[in-house]
């Protein structure tokens, strides 16, 4: 006899799991952004109006969020997490609703590979991804409302509302009135295609804020500024002696001097505090530039060869996600086989599903990926390359895809598939929370996916200085310069002056008395 479980029970053990999946990161502290874009950022304080952030920000909607939990809960980060999980969670019962009303089949599998995919990992357990789940949860709530509002105005009404604030949140959302006017001509073949108009002009709205706001200007001059002296920290390099490298592990034994000087934090170690003062402004003195011209690149922007690769990234990582570090730093600089293979078996694909709602999925996660192949430059996609937050809204339209194409798979026992995928999923979800402990877990494993990655290496190495251990910086700055003599394509980063000064201040660190 088959006991069966009420819906509701089995949606508060998914939830119950995917918090003990989950557990290692719940008590993570902040990471990167996090400091510098929510809890030390000015803009969170009591004197700054939501005004102001509504006026100069890109994703006003999320900062506005932001700065209303930061002055409720403060830096109490488990709470933060607890919120992030249940964002995620809810979204995962929205695409459960999605697909019963698009009729697909087993709903509840479909909810479950979405809720415990370990690309939800980075997008949950990192505390500054908030943004990314709300962009979903107001996307996705506009689209379900968009589907009953083709028949009652007042839920389209709510649909425009609700996009507008996906939009407002974060970019990733700008592609969606695509998918819905696919889907509205699937239904009436743009019979009411003035539905969809305010989709569009809300889109283009969100496009035009995001490259205009203040933010994204002082932004865009920094990289300007920073990009034009690359060509500087080679010479610069070349015509300094380097410091003796210094190797740690962990067998070694520290002297005296190094223990004293590491084994307090820097702005309470008297012998660094000239060094603090300097790392603390996170900007390269050593090649800064005065009055370059502003210049913000709006044209579009096509780069066929990332876009092969990213799409070929993002459609194995959606499937087999075998490694998810945090950051992956592909560093492309130029189209391989693979790529070209991948291109050629899409276009299989599309012949092979030419007349199959499978085709329309596939479609569609390829739409929503094209906020973040460059089309549109913007400086914030231009430092880490790949980060698999960037798959978050992606990824409905590929697990859609792979169960459209199980479904047509004449097995008997080819149901077993997605569960197996479920379990595998599980574990690596397991395995990527460990990640978000803190900042320093986070930066190793990026580095140890990539060590290439320079805006990594520096900022592990610019935290490890902060933190008070000079000599653990050290070893990295030494190492990734090392690296970037045999790969030049590292010095073309705009983050490689930052490392070359930070270099400079840590050695002089040693010599201060």
């Amino acid at each position: 006899m088959i006991i069966k479980i009420p819906r509701p029970i089995q949606f508060l053990l998914a939830f119950i799991f995917c918090l003990i999946l989950y557990w290692p990161a719940i008590n993570g502290t902040p990471i990167w952004d996090d400091y510098a874009y929510w809890f030390q950022d000015t803009n969170m304080q009591n004197h700054k109006s939501y005004l102001s952030i509504l006026t100069n920000f890109g994703w006003p909607i999320s900062v506005s969020i932001q700065k209303f939990l930061f002055g409720i809960i403060n830096k109490n980060y488990i709470i933060y997490h607890l919120i992030s999980l249940s964002l995620h969670f809810i979204n995962s019962l929205l695409l459960y609703r999605l697909a019963r009303i698009m009729k697909l089949k087993y709903p509840f599998i479909y909810f479950l590979l979405f809720l415990l995919h370990p690309i939800g990992v980075i997008t949950t357990a990192w505390m500054i991804q908030i943004k990314t789940l709300l962009c979903f949860f107001f996307g996705l709530s506009s689209m379900i409302f968009f589907l009953k509002g083709e028949k009652h105005l007042k839920w389209m009404l709510l649909s425009w509302l609700l996009f507008f604030l996906s939009v407002g949140s974060k970019s990733a959302s700008l592609t969606l009135p695509f998918i819905l006017l696919i889907t509205h001509y699937r239904l009436y073949k743009f019979k009411k295609i003035y539905l969809i108009m305010p989709f569009f002009l809300i889109s283009s709205w969100g496009a035009f804020n995001i490259l205009k706001s203040p933010v994204t200007k002082e932004g865009s001059k920094r990289a300007e500024v920073v990009s034009k002296t690359i060509e500087e920290a080679p010479k610069v390099l070349s015509k300094t002696e380097p410091t003796k490298k210094v190797k740690v592990t962990k067998k070694k034994q520290k002297t005296k001097k190094e223990k004293k000087l590491n084994q307090k934090p820097l702005e309470e170690n008297s012998d660094a505090s000239k060094v603090q003062a300097a790392l603390i402004t996170q900007f390269p003195v050593a090649f800064e530039k005065e009055n370059e011209k502003e210049d913000v690149n709006t044209l579009l922007k096509v780069d066929f060869k990332k876009m092969s690769q990213y799409f070929h990234y993002y459609f194995w990582q959606s499937l087999i996600p075998v490694r998810n570090e945090p950051v992956k730093g592909l560093n492309f600089d130029k189209a391989g086989p693979n790529e070209l293979i991948h291109i050629f078996f899409l276009l299989c694909l599309i012949f092979i599903f030419l007349k199959d709602s499978a085709l329309i999925y596939l479609l569609a996660a390829h739409v929503m990926l094209l906020p973040f192949i460059g089309i549109i430059p913007a400086p914030f996609m231009s430092i880490t390359w790949v980060s698999d937050q960037h798959l978050y809204l992606v990824l409905p339209g590929l697990i859609a895809f792979w169960m459209r194409v199980v479904d047509k798979i004449n097995f008997k026992y080819i149901a077993a598939l997605p569960i197996c995928f479920i379990v595998f999923y599980s574990i690596k979800t397991f395995e990527a929370t460990s990640f978000y402990k803190n900042q320093f877990t986070f930066y190793e494993k990026c580095l140890e996916y990539n060590p290439t990655n320079v805006p990594i290496a520096y900022n592990l190495a610019f935290a490890r200085a902060i933190n008070g251990d000079l000599i653990a910086s050290q070893h990295i700055l030494n190492e990734t310069i090392d690296l970037s003599h045999s790969i030049p394509q590292m010095k073309k980063n705009i983050y490689y002056p930052y490392l070359i000064n930070l270099y400079f201040m840590v050695n002089r660190a040693f010599g201060i008395k």
